[in-house]
């Protein structure tokens, strides 16, 4: 075979055994759950708790009786998890059932502004300092007006967390919101700005709620009557939204509640007045609403509350009354006797839900912390359902502790889903985050990343991914000529933290992609501004039209890019970018993507499912970061290439020959090799590489699974 040489550098190709792999390549997670026509496992999250309110620990699933639909259910799965650790090695199904997940919903009419300012407070301690390493959070605002406002989705960023609730919706004109509701603002926060920030948002707040608030200004019965059905109403429809997430829901409920007499009836000496005029006959000043309570507001609240329970969301309601100042204006136009008149209407929320009513709490952070402690440890369960009902037929399901004394609060059913479900653009939105944030892989549309850390000529760290959309699935069930497609992707930290991220939307005309789509699919390629360390890379595929989805994540390691440090990437299979749409988008931190993926001025798509034929030539790039380190003449780069089956045994490729091999200025010394398979059995393989740097001696390894057909 003949050497090609890079100025002072020569490259040797052989086909001798490698020894155990130094880097590998990520694999991706397996599918998640999917109800309906093949529904499989069922997971649900399980409170238990003893005769004290302590949950017991070390139960096993010989101690839990299931059934469904009232058949006693096999339990293939059980899990105890502690919130205050890191979630223990989980199967998919039980993942996504298994974080403690938190709404932080406020009340902006019935609260008064010094109370909501303390709670903000509270509430920006519970996420920064209170929750758990797998805990997840949100955070929205309801009005009697305007209904349900959801201004981050369930994620563990605790900044992003801090940023909503300290906004809570107000005018923000540097934000850059993020379509799934991730991520408040992308918008960097500097020290000096922190303090004149919070001011300018606290006004617009307070602007807002003086539209909103009527707590505090009832001149009208009939009228206050109408706005607390509207809450009730904004209340019910959260229910049905959370119930596209999986796994218990809690809502940390910050509110000052309506008037008690709107469910209860007149109390004091109101109640006596209304007495005395029925025994003196005068009963046209007798409000009935007033006396004995709203009946419709009354069978409102048994709906909400049915509602949050068949979608597993337990609601926390925290009386803020305690924290307003006495001196509040809205407070004295009313006089003091106001305080409190809400606190019924709340512990009936918080008690028909099963969660815990906070009173008159002056130390929210301490009250916070007791529902944490509450809810720390729980159970999740796994069965196999043993009948299929139908696409949005209901499976009522009841789970019960064997031993006497234990009680299980966990939701009443679940609902098989549609292969095509319609969902309200809310509840959309959350089950479309909930597969980012929990990092689940999936779905219809099928799809795969290519992932590799790059550091351009300038210095500049990404990390740079290319998300491979299968066409044939892409174009299933299309009935329209036109295409509308979205796509999201997200870099998360180790710690939860949303980094960077990219979103496009576009319209695609069937008849003139369906041939390139069909037999070469879609790329979208993209790079996101990183750290050196572990990120988690997570995508999401939409078609608008149909709500046919497809997810995937993907764990990358970017390495320091150090001097002396020999980075040694992933086979890529090299492809012809005419074959296939290529799709290329800007980031949210690091702007326009710079792309990696050529040799020389020859560019090209890596493959993310390459696949082999014998007799067919492929062409590989291997890239070697040594930043272009000098090297004595004579001194080789050693390249050697292994196909290994999938019981760990080397087979022969066939013919290997180095076709070529620049040094560039990024740094990369690139190397094309050209595979051409003989005789190789189909089947699944391991393509493994292994360089060796000749100057400080440092061995890689690094592979790519791929398909001989």
């Amino acid at each position: 075979m003949r050497i090609q040489r890079v100025s002072a550098l020569a490259l040797t190709l052989g086909l001798t055994s490698a020894g155990a792999g130094l880097a590998q390549t990520p694999k991706p997670s397996p599918a998640p759950p999917v109800f309906g026509a093949s529904v499989s496992v069922v997971t649900v999250p399980v409170f238990v708790r003893d005769k004290d309110g302590q949950t017991p620990s070390g139960l096993s699933a010989a101690d839990f009786e299931v059934t469904d639909d009232g058949r006693p259910m096999k339990i293939v799965g059980l899990q105890e998890i502690d919130a205050a650790q890191p979630l223990p090695a989980l199967t998919p199904r039980e993942a996504a059932a298994a974080h403690r997940q938190f709404l932080l919903l406020f009340d902006l009419s019935f609260t008064s502004s010094s109370g909501l300012v303390r709670a903000q407070e509270a509430a920006a301690s519970f996420v920064r300092n209170g929750m758990g390493p797998s805990d997840l959070a949100a955070v929205a605002t309801l009005t009697s007006r305007t209904g349900l406002k959801l201004l981050l989705g369930f994620t563990a960023d605790r900044e992003q967390l801090a940023r909503a609730v300290d906004a809570l919706g107000s005018r923000d004109l540097d934000r850059k919101s993020d379509p799934l509701g991730l991520v408040y603002s992308f918008a960097p926060v500097g020290d000096a700005a922190v303090a004149e920030g919070r001011a300018r948002k606290q006004e617009a707040l307070q602007d807002e709620m003086r539209v909103n608030q009527v707590l505090f200004r009832r001149q009208d019965d009939a009228s206050y009557r109408r706005e607390v059905g509207s809450l009730l109403q904004g209340l019910s429809q959260l229910a049905s939204t959370l119930d596209a997430v999986q796994g218990r829901k809690q809502i940390l409920y910050f509110s000052a509640g309506f008037d008690q007499t709107a469910l209860i009836g007149a109390q004091g000496a109101e109640a006596r007045s209304s007495g005395e005029a029925v025994v003196e006959g005068r009963l046209w000043e007798v409000d009935s609403e007033s006396r004995f309570g709203d009946s419709g507001i009354r069978d409102q609240m048994q709906n909400m509350v049915r509602a949050f329970s068949g979608s597993d969301v337990v609601v926390h309601a925290i009386d803020i009354t305690g924290l307003a100042a006495r001196g509040d204006a809205s407070v004295q136009a009313q006089g003091e006797e106001t305080i409190g008149s809400g606190r019924e209407s709340l512990n009936q929320i918080a008690q028909g839900t099963g969660g815990r009513f906070i009173k008159d709490a002056n130390d929210l952070n301490k009250a916070l912390g007791e529902i944490l402690d509450s809810t720390r440890r729980y159970y999740v369960l796994a069965y196999e359902p043993q009948a299929v009902k139908g696409p949005g037929k209901f499976h009522r399901m009841k789970v019960r502790p064997r031993a006497k004394g234990l009680s299980a609060s966990h939701r009443t059913g679940w609902i098989e889903a549609s292969a095509e479900p319609q969902k309200a653009p809310l509840a959309g939105r959350l089950e479309a985050a909930e597969a980012a944030v929990k990092g689940l892989s999936g779905g219809e549309i099928e799809t795969r990343i290519v992932a590799v850390p790059y550091r351009n000529v300038d210095g500049k760290v990404s990390l740079v991914a290319v998300l491979q959309v299968d066409g044939r699935s892409l174009l299933a069930h299309r009935d329209g000529s036109m295409l509308p497609l979205e796509i999201y992707g997200y870099a998360i930290g180790a710690d939860g933290t949303v980094e960077d991220a990219v979103s496009l939307t576009s319209t695609l005309t069937v008849d003139k992609v369906q041939e390139r789509l069909t037999h070469g699919g879609l790329q979208l390629q993209a790079a996101f501004s990183v750290a050196p360390g572990r990120h988690s890379l997570r995508f999401l595929v939409r078609d608008a039209e149909k709500g046919r989805r497809g997810f995937r994540t993907m764990e990358v390691e970017v390495p320091p890019f150090e001097a002396g440090n020999l980075v040694v990437y992933p086979p890529l299979f090299m492809d012809d970018p005419s074959r296939r749409i290529v799709l290329q988008t800007s980031s949210r931190v690091g702007g326009a993507p710079e792309m990696p993926f050529h040799v020389g001025t020859d560019m090209f798509t890596p493959e993310a499912r390459p696949r082999l034929a014998n007799g067919r030539t492929e062409s590989v790039c291997v890239m070697a970061y040594d930043g272009n380190a000098r090297y004595e003449t004579g001194a080789q780069f050693e390249i050697k290439a292994q196909l290994i089956d999938t019981g760990g045994a080397p087979v022969r490729i066939g013919k290997l020959q180095l076709a070529k091999a620049l040094a560039e200025t990024d740094g990369f010394r690139r190397f094309v090799l050209n595979v051409t398979p003989a005789d190789v059995p189909t089947g699944e393989y391991r393509f493994k590489i292994k360089v060796r740097d000749p100057l400080s001696g440092q061995v890689r390894e690094t592979e790519q699974a791929v398909e001989v057909e």
